[in-house]
């Protein structure tokens, strides 16, 4: 696409250039890295389309400046420095759809800021110093549909800050200092699908909080300090399909908490300070997909805690405490593929406990406490591709622990750091390796006993080395 270039000549304090580009339909103003300006000097055409003053040195945007511009649809003021602008600065700007005035160093939003931008649908605020929201600040902005404040210094969240913003679609507050949002306070906003709300420091939901925003999809509340999740936490989100509450400090989530979620896919509770699943902690959860409770200090599951869970496909429980997990707790999760396990204390790993995974294909029980695999452990588990059994007490892993006739996919398995017997037991593991069984790693895994290859790496063995049987 050609593209015309009108160079206009204006007054600055020193000799330079600003740009009416023509592309298409398209006139951009353009004025970027130019230093130091007085904007108040900058002669804007009529009949441009966007505006792009960027990465300049700018204080004050002054009431009333940008005018008589009827065909505007797009301001770009980013990474200009700008510490403040004045009431109703856009106001006479009709057409505005898209305005960004992130990394610059705002630190009040007034009511009259926005005043009469009926068209604006993107707002981008980030990474300002914005402390104060006044009251009915975005009460114009009824055509709203995303709103950035991110990296900010908001303290709260509160009805009267988000009267407006009936169609606003996401709205992203992570990276505050928000301690306080008031009950309900998005209750009016009747689109909200996407609320982020993470790196804050949100200690308590008060009840209902997020309760009414009955079409919120995605809710990320990560890096807070919540400690208890109730019942009435999330009640009444039933489309919500994401749900992210990693690191924060819970040690309780009531029964039931989550049961009104009928639509949740994803629930990540990693890196908090849960001690217990309990029979009743994921009920209601039949949709869900991907489970996340890594980094806990989780130490029991109760026998039936997974029950309602028959479409997960990823369970996520490394780096917890649990030592036992008892027969039939994973028997609902029949269609899971993932499977996670590592760096617990588990001792035991066996048949009757994971019988029921019949499409796992990730398995990882590393960094555990395992000295033996029974025979037909893993015998079910026809379409298990990578097996993770490093870090253990292992001496062997023998062929049987499998159904090898019935196996339909390539093995990948992990053995280093383990006090091997290289020996007859793990001949079959050099015979099919360039077959369907692969050894991970095979230069950090490496020989105990026998004493003759003790120190030896399996990359370095071959079948004939092998030919020991275990105890001599």
């Amino acid at each position: 696409m050609n593209t015309k270039m009108n160079v206009l000549k204006t007054v600055f304090p020193l000799i330079s250039i600003c740009f009416t580009v023509a592309m298409g339909t398209q006139n951009v103003y353009e004025r970027i890295n130019q230093g130091a300006i007085n904007i108040s000097d900058e002669i804007i055409p009529s009949d441009v389309n966007s505006i792009k003053i960027e990465k300049n040195e700018i204080d004050i945007i002054p009431s009333g400046y940008f005018t008589n511009l009827p065909l505007v649809t797009l301001i770009s003021l980013c990474c200009n420095g700008i510490q403040v602008v004045q009431d109703e600065a856009f106001s006479l700007v009709p057409s505005l759809q898209k305005m960004y005035l992130y990394s610059n160093n705002i630190e009040i939003i007034s009511k009259q800021t926005f005043k009469n931008l009926s068209s604006l649908t993107h707002l981008c605020l980030y990474q300002n110093e914005i402390k104060t929201i006044e009251d009915f600040s975005f009460g114009d902005l009824r055509a709203l549909k995303i709103l950035k404040l991110y990296k900010n210094y908001l303290s709260n969240v509160t009805e009267a800050m988000l009267v407006g913003l009936e169609k606003l679609i996401k709205l992203e507050m992570q990276v505050n200092e928000i301690s306080y949002v008031e009950r309900e306070c998005f209750k009016n906003l009747k689109k909200l699908r996407y609320l982020y709300i993470s790196s804050n420091k949100i200690s308590y939901l008060e009840n209902s909080t997020y309760a009414n925003i009955v079409t919120l999809e995605s809710l990320y509340l990560n890096t807070n300090s919540l400690e208890i999740i109730t019942t009435t936490s999330f009640s009444n989100l039933t489309k919500i399909k994401i749900l992210e509450i990693i690191k924060n400090r819970i040690k309780i989530i009531e029964g039931n908490s989550f049961s009104q979620l009928k639509s949740l896919k994803i629930l990540k509770l990693g890196s908090n300070e849960l001690k217990l699943v309990s029979n009743t902690t994921f009920s209601g959860l039949k949709e869900l997909r991907e489970l996340e409770i890594t980094y806990n200090q989780i130490e029991y599951l109760e026998s039936h805690c997974f029950a309602e869970l028959i479409c997960l496909q990823e369970l996520r429980l490394n780096s917890n405490r649990i030592k036992i997990i008892e027969n039939g707790t994973l028997s609902s999760l029949k269609k899971l593929r993932k499977l996670h396990l590592g760096r617990n204390k588990i001792e035991f790993i066996h048949f009757e406990m994971v019988k029921d995974l019949i499409n796992l294909e990730i398995l990882g029980i590393e960094y555990n406490e395992i000295r033996s695999v029974p025979i037909n452990t893993f015998s079910q588990m026809t379409s298990l591709r990578e097996l993770k059994v490093n870090g253990n007490k292992l001496n062997t892993l023998d062929y049987s622990i499998l159904d090898p006739q019935n196996h339909s996919a390539n093995l990948r398995i992990a053995l280093f750091q383990n006090k091997l017997f290289c020996g007859e037991n793990l001949l079959w593991l050099k015979q099919f390796e360039d077959d369907w069984v692969h050894v991970d790693q095979p230069t950090w895994t490496r020989c105990a006993q026998p004493t003759s290859l003790d120190g030896c790496r399996w990359s370095d063995l071959q079948a004939d080395d092998l030919m020991f049987k275990s105890g001599r």
